[in-house]
């Protein structure tokens, strides 16, 4: 008791608050005593719609795969031989369905990517109020730059080459895209969750992207350049129709950046 009341005294409460103080208890709280901490910073990892959104991306990635495990055994041989039995494969409406998945679920995770590297490495620390929105705009780009690259591939291809050729590049495009964000999910997780360095996941995805641009290259060259000589065309062919994409894309993250 005689230490409960030398507590109180030393806090400053006066000597009618004191009587309040142990009429019922002597073990009591002051109220007001210590130092307030800092708040714990608003941020996507501390976020419960956030976090949630990342779990169904990761559920709806790891179902994907387990449901297309075939149908990228066929791929991944159609990536390096060139054969008429699998050119012949089309894709099922299930596999086309999962695919359709995997790559909206990359546009979100490329979106969560480009917030990490506006805010960390670019320092645009005001896009943390406005997170939702950037989030949001960006997976709208990239899902636009997936569009605009498909339809200007089609309709380019569709003047000046067979269908049976633009049907073959076609599904190799779309594997391309599912096999990026089968490789780059889960480092992005990483980034988001473990704090892992932005220089270093920046220096993967570009190391993924050359990889890949070479193999389309290279299936750009072995399905609408078949003869010899024709290097050079197919060079200017597919830097022309990857280049033009990429600028709207950048032009467009951009906007978003001077709107917010």
């Amino acid at each position: 008791m005689n230490d409960t009341l030398e507590v109180a005294a030393q806090t400053g409460i006066d000597q009618l608050n004191i009587a309040n103080f142990v009429s019922r208890d002597s073990i009591n709280v002051v109220s007001g005593i210590g130092v307030a901490g800092d708040p714990i910073p608003d941020t996507i990892t501390n976020s419960t719609f956030f976090t949630l959104l990342l779990l169904v991306c990761f559920m709806v990635y790891v179902v994907s795969i387990a449901r297309t495990i075939g149908y990228a055994s066929h791929r991944l041989r159609e990536l390096f031989y060139t054969s008429r039995e699998v050119d012949a494969m089309g894709d099922t409406s299930e596999e086309k369905f999962f695919q359709v998945s995997l790559i909206t679920v990359n546009c979100l995770m490329l979106a969560f990517f480009s917030f990490c590297w506006a805010t960390r490495k670019l320092g645009l620390a005001f896009l943390s109020d406005n997170r939702t929105l950037f989030l949001l705009a960006a997976f709208s780009g990239f899902a636009l730059y997936f569009v605009f690259k498909w339809l200007l591939y089609s309709g380019v291809n569709f003047v000046f080459y067979r269908s049976k050729e633009n049907l073959h590049w076609m599904r190799i495009q779309r594997f391309l895209w599912v096999l990026e964000g089968v490789i780059t999910h889960p480092v992005i997780l990483l980034l988001v969750y473990f704090d892992l360095s932005i220089e270093k996941v920046a220096f993967f995805f570009i190391l993924v992207l050359i990889l890949l641009k070479i193999i389309a290259f290279y299936k750009v060259k072995s399905i609408f350049f078949v003869q010899k000589g024709l290097f050079l065309q197919s060079f200017l062919y597919f830097c022309a129709l990857e280049i033009a994409p990429f600028v709207a894309l950048i032009g467009f993250m951009e906007k978003i950046v001077d709107t917010l």
